[in-house]
């Protein structure tokens, strides 16, 4: 078998990828309606969504904004997006919506973002850590700033999001948190160490916070 050229290697690795996500959307889809759903629905009316402007995180909000919840978004780069969903979203389903702009791989952002939602007297019911990036190369070629980011959005992220949020939901004892991670976590993926390395520590988090 020949040698692949990155171009050409990093092109199936995105056509796996994008082969993937649509495989697996269905059981998001299935455990989002569960929440939604559910006997408690009145009870938990507020819910953060990190990394929320696009893709499966604009999905996750419409969703909840179908159910009647209130809609805290957050996005660190694209505004105009965030804005544009948050006022598409309120006139469309009737229901407030908050954007947030910021970084949520910086901790005192996310303690920013904690107080802001306090001081709108509102407090967080369900949380999904959506906020993710990637970095598709070879282990040799990444530099340490690079591996950092990624490990700083995709886990230090959680841990933040995560311990500002559960103090409120366990005064209410009530609550929900959602991580969003990815196969590559269970089984790797070539040219995406970084990326897999932080979604199996998502996978490890979820599970032992679930134990405490």
């Amino acid at each position: 078998m020949g040698f692949l050229g990155r171009d050409c290697l990093y092109s199936k690795i995105r056509i796996k990828y994008n082969y993937i996500f649509y495989k697996y959307f269905h059981l998001l889809y299935y455990f989002l309606k569960q929440i939604t759903t559910g006997k408690d629905l009145f009870l938990m009316n507020t819910v953060l969504i990190t990394g929320a402007s696009r893709g499966i995180g604009a999905a996750i909000a419409e969703e909840f904004a179908h159910h009647g919840y209130q809609l805290i978004l957050n996005c660190c780069h694209s505004e105009t997006a965030l804005k544009a969903l948050s006022d598409e979203l309120s006139d469309k389903y009737h229901v407030m919506v908050l954007p947030i702009i910021g970084d949520v791989s910086d901790p005192d952002f996310v303690a920013d973002m904690f107080a802001m939602i306090h001081q709108q007297s509102l407090s967080v019911d369900v949380l999904i850590n959506n906020a993710g990036i990637a970095h598709i190369g070879l282990l040799q070629d990444m530099t340490y700033e690079q591996w950092q980011h990624v490990m700083n959005t995709n886990i230090s992220s959680v841990f933040s999001c995560c311990k500002y949020a559960l103090p409120d939901m366990l005064h209410k004892k009530s609550g929900r948190i959602l991580n969003i991670s990815s196969v590559w976590g269970n089984v790797g993926a070539s040219c995406e160490v970084a990326y897999s390395a932080s979604k199996g520590a998502v996978n490890s988090f979820t599970k032992a916070l679930a134990k405490e």
